[in-house]
């Protein structure tokens, strides 16, 4: 569900976007420190955030029977 979510949302990852850029600033025809500020950095934050999110919500679902004392 949360692959199928990232797609739908058509949002990037910082790892195959710095392959992109790192194409881009080699073939000349963008600067690096822009895309580094208006595009990697953005993504990154994006990522460490959207990460961190799927896999709290992923470990709390493996869980969360323990840590409600199995009341559910």
């Amino acid at each position: 569900m949360f692959t199928w979510l990232i797609a739908a949302g058509d949002f990037q990852h910082v790892i195959a976007g710095a392959v992109e850029m790192s194409y881009v600033v080699l073939s000349g025809e963008e600067r690096l420190w822009p895309l580094v500020s208006e595009y990697q950095l953005p993504v990154l934050a994006g990522n460490i955030v959207g990460g961190t999110l799927v896999f709290t919500l992923t470990a709390w679902g493996q869980v969360r029977q323990e840590v409600k004392g199995g009341q559910d």
